[in-house]
């Protein structure tokens, strides 16, 4: 009786091409936002010579980077997960947009950059649909996770909007007495729930990709 090697392979995952939808939209869009990024390069540069924004600088060219990565999605390159590469492109659009207007205190030379970074949360959240449909709308079980996912985010954007809206406003004030406990507690809850919304809205996130990409028996 001769000895036979049995070998197990594992279930591939599944492998969908990039739809043509998917790819036409991702090309305009990471061109556009390319462009005024390299703008804003310009502009950090320029806008108060010598005197140079390099927090606006620096995010904007990593915001560039993350450009070229959604054009090689719309080429259809990164056809085994194009989903998961939006969601990072679209993260790093959104993060920049963000880290850069902060960094140029909100204004340079004049210009309001608030607009700006409205706009490239506009695209990233373009972008995070892209990412949906591309993959994660043909598993029903990668839809759940992704819907508990967005329910967290909408606990992140909610607190924050509200810490954003209410700054000036009395409560954000000290206080004296049992106030000043009931006010830092507040906060302190307030926080913990942000965190938690922005953490589980990243963790499900990356989850549904992955189900999505899972062989159906897996899921």
């Amino acid at each position: 009786m001769s000895d036979a090697s049995v070998q197990v392979t594992s279930p591939t995952p599944l492998v969908r091409p990039t739809p043509g939808l998917i790819r036409g939209l991702t090309g305009p869009l990471s061109v556009l936002t390319m462009l005024t990024a390299i703008a804003g390069v310009y502009w950090g540069l320029a806008g108060l010579w010598p005197r140079i924004a390099w927090p606006l600088v620096a995010f904007e060219i990593v915001t560039i980077v993350g450009c070229v990565f959604g054009l090689l999605v719309a080429r259809g390159k990164f056809a085994d997960g194009p989903g998961l590469t939006l969601l990072c492109v679209a993260g790093l659009i959104m993060t920049c947009g963000v880290l850069a207007w902060l960094g140029a205190n909100k204004v340079h030379a004049g210009v309001n950059l608030k607009p700006f970074m409205l706009s490239r949360l506009g695209v990233a959240g373009i972008l995070y649909a892209l990412a949906a449909i591309s993959e994660v709308w043909h598993s029903p079980a990668a839809a759940k996770t992704l819907t508990k996912a967005i329910a967290y985010a909408i606990v992140f954007v909610a607190i924050a909007g509200a810490f954003a809206s209410f700054r000036n406003a009395p409560i954000m004030d000290k206080m004296q007495g049992w106030r000043e406990a009931a006010r830092l507690v507040g906060l302190a809850i307030a926080a913990i729930l942000a965190v938690i919304g922005a953490c589980g809205g990243v963790h499900l996130s990356i989850r549904a990709f992955t189900i999505a990409r899972e062989p159906e028996s897996a899921a």
